[in-house]
């Protein structure tokens, strides 16, 4: 092919890019009667953009070198002024304002995991009580009302596009008009997170509860509950559940009873939804008649003795129980104090088919 001329060539280049972190932090912290909380929450982002075009009504086949000299005869022999127009049509230097704002962004992305780690020990420090990690007997060493809960998450992300277009027509040597278009695109993103979570004070545990009234769950502080949770082999003191809701519970051992944590779901592994989903046969993402252990589920509203009453599903109407959950925290707090706090909510159907709320609750002990 001899290209011997061309018309309307177009080529079109654009470019995006975008670069952003956000941050959220909350405190809340107990001592005695005493009570702080503090949330922080920041986000930076950079956006910019850059295009260039070239425009080109119509090309003739280049000329000869001593037509050029011919030309160019009585014409200034110098290079365009830097400032000038077309100088200025191809320089993709940054500006000093852009320049600044990258600089911010990447001050705000340096900080460090050594840093998050400061805060923490200063905060555990400060309340002179054992973290997460601490085993369960030291745990217990603090105030039964005092706690420390730290959350912190960040989100990064950063993505960038590039769009080119060339469009036009050209005349080749043997006659032909040919025209042409281009389109090409090209998207890259990328996303990070990470989420640091503190515990300290008051050991919770996390089994799952069904509301049969159609409200959410309450606790009861002045109503005790004694019962070995967390199945240490030691009884534990925790709020009593309100009128209108029960633990979903599996007596394990067909003794008629509830013993311990291990015949509950998320007392010992801190998510009842998960435990409870190992036993979906038929992989529906329900608890229903179609697999084995809905039959032996019960509902267990324990008296203060850690004893009460086991009531199978069917007979409470229950028939079926979701796996879905949604994760939201609300604390629960009775007589000033902290008994307990709802981590995720699900939903179950009773028999005529209206819906209720199963809730996995973190209970203070």
């Amino acid at each position: 092919m001899h290209i011997i001329s061309s018309q309307q060539f177009g080529l079109n280049v654009e470019r995006q890019f975008i670069a952003g972190r956000e941050v959220s932090e909350t405190l809340d912290l107990q001592r005695g009667s005493q009570r702080l909380q503090l949330s922080h929450h920041e986000r930076s982002e950079v956006r910019s953009s850059s295009r260039a075009e070239v425009q080109l009504a119509e090309a003739r086949p280049v000329l000869s070198e001593r037509q050029l000299e011919r030309l160019g005869e009585g014409l200034p022999q110098t290079a365009p002024a830097a400032g000038s127009e077309e100088a200025q049509s191809f320089d993709f230097t940054p500006d000093e304002e852009s320049l600044h704002k990258l600089r911010m962004l990447l001050v705000v992305l340096g900080r460090s995991a050594e840093e998050i780690d400061a805060t923490l020990g200063k905060l555990a420090e400060g309340l002179s009580m054992p973290v997460a990690t601490a085993t369960a007997a030291g745990a217990a060493e603090a105030g039964s009302g005092d706690f420390l809960n730290y959350q912190y998450s960040v989100q990064e992300w950063r993505g960038e596009s590039l769009s080119v277009t060339a469009s036009g027509t050209v005349n080749t040597a043997d006659g032909r008009t040919i025209q042409y278009g281009l389109s090409l695109e090209m998207l890259s993103m990328q996303y990070s997170s990470a989420n640091v979570s503190v515990r300290a004070g008051a050991a919770l545990k996390d089994p799952l509860v069904l509301n049969l009234d159609g409200g959410p769950v309450r606790l009861e502080g002045t109503k005790r509950v004694d019962f070995d949770l967390d199945a240490d082999g030691k009884r534990d003191s925790m709020a009593g559940l309100a009128s209108g809701s029960a633990f979903l519970a599996l007596d394990r051992n067909g003794n008629g009873r509830i013993d311990d944590g291990r015949e509950l779901f998320g007392a010992l592994s801190g998510d009842g939804f998960a435990d409870l989903s190992t036993y979906d046969e038929d992989g529906n993402g329900f608890i229903d008649e179609g697999d084995s252990i809905f039959e032996q589920l019960r509902l267990w509203r324990p008296d203060a003795q850690g004893k009460g009453e086991l009531v199978d599903l069917l007979t409470a109407g229950v028939g079926a129980i979701g796996l879905a959950r949604a994760y939201g925290d609300f604390d629960l707090i009775a007589q000033q104090q902290l008994e307990g706090r709802v981590r995720s909510t699900g939903f179950f159907l009773f028999e005529n088919g209206q819906a209720g709320s199963v809730q996995q609750i973190d209970l203070a002990i």
